[in-house]
């Protein structure tokens, strides 16, 4: 096993957009971020065009029942941030549409994102840096079924309310 597995090579069901001009650098790397053996590493200097790293392609990626989670931290506490989206075409970067950025800090945090039904049948989400001279280190990505409340939302409450209320 080596350090660096391919450098600008993601897995076969994924697709980088790698710009024509001045491109970030992007890896898989099997070194310790949240869990072995892989994570993902999006760099890229304010002098460069960002990288988009495109996922597999979700059948009910258009149906807004589920949500992208994921462990994401940055080199440095000064960011931009890590743009999450979805694009219609892999191929093209003008087709990236973001969802919402996430702005990681220096330690290694967990994200979510609900995706909502207005993302087009076929598009494939998308991660984007930002050309802020930072480092991004992702790991542990998943897709699964969104829930009623956030993690963050559920944590620091002792009970549950539904809003509206249907007693009421």
């Amino acid at each position: 096993n080596s350090t660096v597995i391919l450098k600008n090579t993601v897995p076969n069901c994924w697709f980088l957009n790698i710009p024509q001009t001045t491109p970030g650098t992007e890896y898989i790397h099997n070194t310790y971020v949240n869990s072995t053996p892989n994570y993902l590493y999006l760099q890229c200097t304010t002098n460069q065009t960002p990288l988009i790293a495109v996922m597999p392609e979700f059948s009910n990626v258009n149906l807004g029942t589920h949500r992208l989670r994921f462990f994401a931290r940055v080199s440095s506490t000064r960011r931009s941030g890590l743009h999450v989206g979805y694009m219609t075409n892999a191929a093209d970067l003008s087709t990236f549409t973001p969802l919402g950025v996430i702005t990681p800090t220096s330690r290694l945090s967990e994200y979510t994102l609900n995706i909502p039904n207005t993302v087009p049948a076929g598009a494939r989400l998308a991660i984007r840096n930002s050309a802020d001279g930072k480092t991004y280190y992702i790991d542990d990505l998943y897709w699964e079924d969104a829930l009623l409340a956030t993690n963050e939302t559920l944590n620091g409450k002792k009970e549950l309310a539904f809003y509206p209320n249907p007693f009421t």
